[in-house]
């Protein structure tokens, strides 16, 4: 009796495997009849993100390094940083980086970075834009406190 138990869990056994066996067939085969732009050639992976190193010096000549989307804008760099930073108060801040000239740049947020860099080295500079007229008028400490 358990011979005929055993042999029936394993006829049930070879047919689920064959069973996976022909669906897994068909959908290789479907997958290489479907015109999917996402199949285009066995060397290209998936679109992945196209990433760029950078380096930001800080105000205390700490380094904050990290990678960003090429395509982003330097608004998207500037909140990466004052969220290193626990920094609120943004407007008196900027990103400077350096020209080929050695010619000081302030990043501008509404554009795209590798649109305003010349060289491929994505190096930047943490730096204060606006002075307040009343440091007691700023909101957080951290702002008031932050050395240039």
């Amino acid at each position: 009796m358990q011979d005929s138990t055993s042999d029936s869990r394993m006829a049930k056994q070879d047919q689920n495997a064959r069973h996976f066996e022909e669906h897994r067939e068909t959908d290789d085969t479907s997958e290489k009849m479907s015109p999917n732009k996402n199949l285009k050639s066995p060397q290209k992976g998936s679109k992945r993100l196209k990433t760029a190193p950078f380096k930001v010096t800080l105000l205390d000549s700490a380094v904050f390094e990290g990678e960003i989307e090429k395509h982003s804008k330097g608004q998207t760099l500037m909140d990466m940083v004052c969220e290193h930073l626990n920094l609120l108060e943004k407007d008196y801040f900027g990103l400077t980086f350096a020209d080929t000239d050695t010619q000081k740049n302030w990043l501008d947020p509404s554009k795209e970075i590798k649109k305003q860099l010349r060289n491929s080295l994505w190096h930047f500079a943490f730096a204060v834009k606006f002075y307040p007229p009343d440091p007691s008028q700023l909101t957080e400490d951290i702002t008031r406190y932050v050395k240039p």
